[in-house]
């Protein structure tokens, strides 16, 4: 198969996983906004900006360095996931650590135990295999694909803000897989 013809079926199984992922967040967010009650909704909404701000600080750009890099050895990769999953579980701990700070600050007492049950996702998905990276490199977008759906197909419904915590443990709205990975490396 050619390099062009390539992109091109990549890029559209890109474009249908982001269709897909819009509707289910605008989906998930409906039905969350019916099913709780304000404060819960709130309680929901912090967790997911002090999360994705977290996020954004351990992103270190290991993908990007894969991707880049001319001749890939299996070390760069074993390098690349131990780093990711270092610094994710060094600003999980600090995020769990400053949970109480930051429901001082937003004056929420309920946030504290959420934010600690929802950072465990920090860790955990940094756990997905470096077979991932190596998709992305070779432009093969399929087995990112066909875990999407495993990772958003799984639903908790209940009324309690901390168990509602438990489906950003699966996955996150970006659309990568947590744990949910089937894609293994042959050195994991």
């Amino acid at each position: 198969m050619s390099a062009s013809l390539k992109v091109i079926k990549s890029a559209a199984l890109l474009l249908g996983m982001q269709v897909v992922q819009r509707g289910l967040g605008i989906i998930s967010t409906l039905i969350l906004a019916r099913i709780l009650t304000p404060d819960d909704f709130g309680i929901i909404a912090l967790i997911t900006i002090v999360l994705q701000f977290f996020e954004l600080l351990a992103e270190i750009g290991n993908q990007q360095y894969i991707v880049q890099k001319e001749i890939l050895r299996d070390s760069d990769l074993n390098t690349a996931w131990t780093m990711d999953i270092l610094i994710k579980s060094l600003v999980a701990l600090a995020v769990i650590c400053s949970a109480p700070l930051l429901s001082a600050f937003f004056e929420t007492p309920e946030l504290a135990l959420a934010l600690t049950i929802a950072t465990l996702a920090l860790p955990l998905r940094a756990l997905r295999t470096p077979g991932m990276m190596q998709a992305v490199r070779e432009i093969d977008y399929r087995p990112l694909v066909s875990t999407y759906p495993l990772a958003k197909g799984t639903i908790v419904y209940c009324r309690d803000h901390h168990r509602l915590a438990i489906p950003e443990l699966l996955g996150n709205r970006s659309g990568k897989p947590a744990f949910c990975s089937r894609v293994c490396h042959r050195f994991l």
